[in-house]
């Protein structure tokens, strides 16, 4: 009972935090959207929080995603695991802007705190 008195600590947080890491992750600075959430199911959720600051509402329907919603709380450097082989960004009511993932797949950006960036595929 190194924990507490009555010994489940770990059982109580095992499963919750098991289906956040299927629907995002942002492990080594990269996000990455619905990652392990599986191909044939939908999947929309509000607003979960990764690495850097930045809330991501995870979306898919029936394995394809249409786009990926991002707010950043802090600001500064967004990698994200692009879906799809091209992706546009459009930063609040400006035009869609193309970005080329690199060799990984992931795109990079310089966010600023409350932007809404819509990922779109390109």
């Amino acid at each position: 009972h190194r924990f507490t008195r009555f010994g489940h600590y770990t059982e109580q947080c095992g499963g919750p935090s098991a289906v956040p890491e299927l629907l995002i992750q942002s492990v080594g600075g990269v996000v990455r959207v619905s990652p392990a959430w599986p191909k044939d199911k939908t999947a929309a959720f509000k607003n979960r929080r990764t690495q850097g600051g930045f809330l991501v509402p995870p979306a898919s329907k029936a394995g394809k995603t249409a786009s990926v919603v991002v707010v950043p709380t802090a600001g500064g450097k967004l990698r994200l695991l692009s879906p799809w082989p091209n992706a546009k960004v459009q930063v609040g009511d400006t035009k869609a802007t193309t970005l080329r993932p690199d060799k990984r797949g992931i795109v990079e950006l310089t966010t600023k705190a409350g932007q809404e960036l819509v990922f779109l595929p390109g």
